[in-house]
């Protein structure tokens, strides 16, 4: 995943669906947080809620563009918790620093 510096950017999880039923969530409690590879939070970047967008299990949450990255080419990870009753859900996700526009 890129994280884009100096301007916002978008955190999804796409098709969250029940272990318990196989239909898509709508009502869960999603947060994200930014970690550097040492497992340290970024400031502006714990717990970010995320929200519900769509019919098929789509959340998004913004990742501000203030939020202090590192250079280009650093990298973290983006660790997406999700809560639906009694369902639980973890993501860990390898992300790097780019300048959007950049390939």
């Amino acid at each position: 995943m890129i994280l884009y510096k100096s301007s916002d950017t978008v955190i999804q999880w796409d098709g969250l669906k029940s272990v318990r039923t196989g239909l898509y969530v709508s009502a869960a409690t999603m947060t994200f947080t930014i970690k550097d590879v040492d497992g340290a939070a970024l400031a502006g970047a714990t717990n970010v809620a995320m929200s519900y967008i769509a019919a098929d299990g789509k959340y998004q949450g913004t990742l501000q563009s203030t939020v202090a990255l590192g250079v280009v080419g650093t990298h973290y990870f983006c660790e997406i918790t999700v809560t639906s009753g009694a369902d639980l859900a973890f993501r860990r996700i390898p992300c790097v620093v780019q300048y959007k526009g950049a390939n």
